[in-house]
């Protein structure tokens, strides 16, 4: 089983299909891709797009692959359970002597002999209480529990490389601004020193200068390293050196997607697996119940046995066929305190379900609060950007009348171009917040 969210046209669905061998060619869907480039929809910019790199941590992933290799497991179990309705063959070949012990001279028997026999033997349960069938539907429902995990465990590894994909995308985003806003305050306070030799200013305004550069040299040396550990991380979940990186230098900014926020809660991946597991509980005790039943079993036997020599005779073949009917009695007390475990095991497993329900409507809960957030962060940005280029504007109109010093308008300058990578920072967290949302939905 896999699950996938794509993006297309602006509208979001979710593939979710069941495991098939075809995920073993995503090496080469790898290298395809790879070769082909990383191109964006919107221009003739080439970069890493994260709807191909999810695909491709999907098919790389270590961890993915232990989890498909776990729902192969459970299929091949199923396959093993089945041959419980199979009569079981077995091959015997005897031999024995029975040699006279000078001291032991026990045996009625006046000299000592030897055996000789093989044989071919059958037995087929018949009857023992549904077992295998009961058996068999817990052989299924672990198989879905598998497939479920597997979801659940792609869908958290997406949003982990989602998270750290939109991180290097904000890292980028401030290494293409910072070094404007740092050019901007490079003039401004080269400007502020010339004012401060004319006693214009005092060293206060010049300090002040002087931290604000160094602040920017700063952020710009944090977001390099944050950029590198973001491509780090995202190289540890594609399994993949970080060389790889190497083809493109840049992240391209994915879509914008809709989203309902009003959308009704579902229990989610979480929910299912806890769902299953109680369904296993139940299952498992009903095989133990089982356990109380007699077996009915069909017995045969064909072979040949011999006394004091080996021969061909007719009258040493033997052939044996029966009906074996077996009840319990001791083991009917053993099994009902297995079944008294098992029922405490069903209580655990419920409580555990409504634990992993409401934890998953808890998560689905916040991350909804995030993209509200984020939404609102955005608005506001928008509305500061606004005020602040027309605050711009307006003193770019002074200055050019000589009315007001250029220094102050570079400092405006310096506050518009803060307020441009603000906005597009709370852009990019909004689609980081939705692309999650989405994911985990």
């Amino acid at each position: 089983m896999i699950s996938l969210t794509k993006i297309n046209n602006m509208q979001k669905y979710v593939v979710f299909h069941k495991f098939n061998a075809a995920r073993f060619f995503y090496p080469f869907l790898f290298l395809w891709l790879l070769n082909l480039g990383f191109a964006d929809q919107n221009s003739t910019r080439k970069g890493w797009d994260l709807l191909i790199l999810r695909e491709l941590v999907l098919g790389n992933s270590p961890d993915i692959k232990s989890h498909i290799l776990e729902v192969e497991i459970a299929k091949e179990n199923l396959d093993v359970l089945r041959t419980g309705y199979w009569p079981s063959i077995t091959a015997r070949t005897t031999f024995n002597d029975y040699a006279k012990i000078s001291n032991f001279e026990t045996y009625s028997e006046p000299d000592p002999y030897e055996t000789y026999g093989y044989s071919l033997d059958a037995r087929w349960t018949l009857y023992n209480g549904f077992k295998t069938r009961r058996q068999l539907t817990t052989g299924r429902k672990e198989l879905s529990l598998k497939e479920y995990k597997l979801a659940l465990r792609e869908q958290e590894i997406l949003k982990d490389f989602m998270t750290n994909f939109f991180d290097a995308l904000k890292a980028q985003t401030y290494l293409e601004f910072l070094p404007e806003i740092q050019e901007i305050a490079n003039a401004c306070h080269e400007m502020y020193e010339r004012q401060f030799q004319t006693g214009v200013i005092d060293t206060l305004i010049i300090n002040e200068s002087a931290r604000n550069l160094e602040g920017i040299r700063t952020q710009i040396l944090n977001n390099h390293q944050s950029f590198k550990l973001a491509k780090a991380k995202m190289a540890e979940s594609m399994n993949c050196e970080i060389s790889f990186w190497n083809k493109y230098e840049t992240f391209i900014e994915p879509p914008d997607i809709y989203l309902d926020l009003n959308e009704s809660i579902q229990i989610g991946f979480s929910g299912m697996i806890g769902s299953l597991e109680v369904e296993i509980a139940q299952s498992k005790y009903d095989e133990i119940k089982s356990e109380r039943a007699p077996v009915l079993e069909f017995t045969s036997s064909a072979g040949h046995r011999d006394r004091g020599g080996f021969s061909t005779e007719e009258n040493s073949r033997e052939l044996t066929v029966g009906l074996s009917l077996t009840f319990p009695i001791s083991d009917f007390f053993v099994t009902a305190r297995k079944l008294k475990k098992s029922q405490k095991e069903i209580y655990r497993m419920e409580a555990l379900k409504d634990l992993k329900i409401q934890s998953f409507r808890n998560l689905l809960v916040s991350q909804k609060l995030r993209v509200e957030h984020a939404n609102e962060s955005l608005d506001l940005e928008k509305s500061l950007y606004t005020l602040q280029k027309k605050r711009y504007d307006d003193l770019n109109k002074i200055t050019k009348k000589g009315v007001q010093m250029k220094s102050a308008l570079l400092t405006e300058e310096k506050q518009f171009f803060r307020k441009k990578l603000d906005l597009r920072i709370a852009q990019i967290e909004l689609l980081k917040e939705k692309y999650i949302l989405d994911t985990i939905k």
